[in-house]
């Protein structure tokens, strides 16, 4: 049975997640469930100093359930699902080729596009985020790397346009 560590921490945000709002601390938690709705009252307690929350204001809250220190964690999207449970491609070398290979894994907790698995792979393994649908047991990959520099875009290949249509008719250089 999975019975989280609940800390009292906790953030508001803007619809969306985009701008925090405030960070608090939660002050209690009722022993009721609304049988309407499925939810629990839990009461915070957040400074409003520079007063951006204001009455009736919708927000998201986050509240931290757990930490789990030393997590593997992978792409929600590499985690896939068929007939032999829960999987991912893993990548592997063989006769000098990258392939991909099934290995089974357990899922612990996903949020936020993350997922962590707790059984299956180890930590440094590549797994196949990017055209899952397409791949079987033993396919030849391309290991593609994501440029981290402050445009965020890797760089095409010559001769291509990246992917990018031609604005108001003109024709792609190449």
């Amino acid at each position: 049975m999975f019975a989280p560590q609940i800390s009292n921490k906790g953030s508001i945000s803007t619809p969306g997640g985009q701008t925090l709002l405030a960070t608090g601390k939660l002050v209690t938690i009722d022993n009721q469930i609304d049988p309407s709705t499925g939810t629990v009252k839990l009461r915070a307690e957040f400074p409003n100093d520079d007063e951006t929350l204001f009455a009736n204001q919708f927000v998201n809250i986050q509240l931290i359930a757990e930490q789990i220190k030393g997590a593997t964690v992978v792409s929600s999207s590499a985690v896939q699902r068929g007939t032999v449970g829960t999987f991912v491609y893993v990548v592997t070398a063989k006769d000098d080729q990258k392939v991909a290979s099934v290995r089974q894994v357990e899922i612990g907790l996903s949020e936020r596009g993350l997922a962590n698995i707790t059984k299956g792979i180890n930590p440094g393994e590549q797994v196949v985020v990017d055209g899952v649908d397409k791949l079987r047991e033993g396919s030849t990959v391309e290991l593609v790397s994501r440029s981290t520099d402050a445009g965020g875009a890797a760089e095409p290949k010559p001769g291509r346009t990246g992917g990018k249509r031609p604005r108001d008719g003109a024709k792609p250089q190449n």
